[in-house]
């Protein structure tokens, strides 16, 4: 709660760290960057109501950043929706068959889904009591796997150096969940 940028808003006064290496921004920190798209309000959410959850990345170090994998644990109260992006083109590398229950955009490529299952490409869906680092030893996910966790391997990333550039730098990831 202490954290000033939870908020997803660039509040007056405070500037996210390398906020003027974001998409958009021109520079310098913007209320109008069209790619943070955080912050929806919905309403009061209930059971039985879809959530969906953004990661954003930003390779803002003065170097590329090697061998990046992250994992977001799936909140408890929350079931990951293992179909949730099967409308979306899918990502070729990974199996064309299986359900796609995450999606990622790489710099200004298209929105692509991929497999919930380690099949080639570059995200995987660890059910409950299926820890991630059982496949990827180094990763730290904080805590027993109790509610299932998404694991991307974004494997390297160009460092930005200006807002947007190079493309390779940033970018989101999204799943969704259904609220017990």
């Amino acid at each position: 709660p202490s954290y000033p940028y939870d908020k997803n808003v660039i509040q007056s006064g405070i500037t996210p760290p390398n906020s003027d290496k974001w998409p958009n921004t021109s520079g310098t920190p913007s209320l109008t960057s069209t790619f943070l798209l955080g912050a929806r309000n919905a309403g009061a959410i209930k059971p039985n109501d879809t959530v969906e959850y953004t990661i954003y990345f930003l390779s803002a170090g003065t170097s590329p950043a090697n061998n990046v994998r992250f994992c977001d644990r799936v909140p408890t109260n929350v079931t990951f929706l293992p179909t949730a992006f099967n409308s979306l083109p899918a990502d070729s590398t990974g199996l064309s068959t299986a359900d796609r229950g995450i999606a990622a955009k790489l710099g200004t490529g298209i929105l692509k889904a991929y497999t919930n299952i380690a099949d080639g490409d570059f995200a995987q869906y660890f059910p409950p009591n299926v820890e991630p680092s059982t496949v990827y030893p180094k990763i730290i996910c904080g805590g027993a796997n109790v509610n299932g966790a998404v694991v991307v391997n974004l494997s390297n990333l160009n460092n930005a150096t200006s807002p947007g550039t190079p493309p390779e730098s940033y970018g989101f990831v999204r799943f969704q969940g259904v609220v017990k």
